[in-house]
């Protein structure tokens, strides 16, 4: 007995240590190469692109004692596949009961199918501050350690290739303040110059991490304020 609880307490402690331990997932872009990882416990498992699979020769068929080369694999299934063909059509009350028990699945009404054109304009902010706040929660579970972008902009014109280079950069600094307090970017490293010889690159590195913990209990409030929402606006309709 005593085996079993300390197994079992065990295999909790090594949940609650997966749940406390920063996961972090690590996209790279390097000139139309994309790679996806996860690391877990300070060791990255490569997502994508995936390992090419070894083609297996086809072997060729052997032949029988008499000389005669043997039935392909398919050719047993033949038999079968004429027996499906020969099944007599479904009768036409067996189709009006399948088509009546799809209707009567589909006429049940959900609960938002009630609320459709009976929203106002309360309910509306109500539903976009509670989005906010469900994104709010989620974020302060994530971060992220890395922000790498490099980019090398080189057109054939140089004055397009001027334009290009600053529009990136109004781009960075527009976007990268958001993203900043959004995710807590830790360290960045930017760095976009023009070519004027027609020289093109793009490298983007971004490295997100979470605590599995945090977004679940994240989870938990998010759907039971959700319930909560609901649950007021069906008592309103009553």
């Amino acid at each position: 007995m005593k085996w079993l609880l300390f197994g079992i307490l065990g295999l909790l402690g090594i949940v609650l240590v997966f749940l406390i331990v920063p996961v972090g997932a690590i996209l790279i872009y390097d000139n139309g190469n994309p790679s996806a990882f996860v690391r877990v416990f300070g060791i990255r498992f490569k997502l994508y692109p995936p390992r090419p699979k070894k083609i297996k020769k086809a072997k060729a068929p052997k032949e029988d004692k008499g000389g005669a080369p043997a039935k392909a694999p398919g050719a047993a299934k033949d038999t079968s596949e004429t027996q499906r063909a020969e099944k007599p059509p479904a009768s036409p009350e067996s189709k009006k009961s399948a088509s009546a028990d799809k209707k009567s699945k589909k006429g049940k009404p959900s609960v938002l199918d009630s609320f459709k054109g009976k929203l106002s304009v309360e309910d509306i902010s109500k539903y976009l501050r509670f989005a906010l706040d469900s994104a709010k929660r989620v974020l302060n579970g994530i971060w992220m350690p890395i922000f790498e972008l490099r980019a090398v902009i080189g057109l054939e014109d140089a004055a397009n290739t001027a334009l290009a280079y600053g529009g990136a950069w109004a781009a960075v600094s527009t976007l990268l303040p958001p993203l900043e307090e959004c995710f807590h970017i830790r360290r960045k490293e930017i760095d976009i110059n023009a070519s004027f010889e027609g020289q093109e690159s793009l490298f983007v590195k971004l490295e997100v991490n979470a605590i599995l913990l945090r977004l679940l209990i994240a989870g938990i409030i998010i759907y039971r304020a959700f319930k909560k929402l609901i649950d007021n606006k069906a008592v309103q309709h009553e």
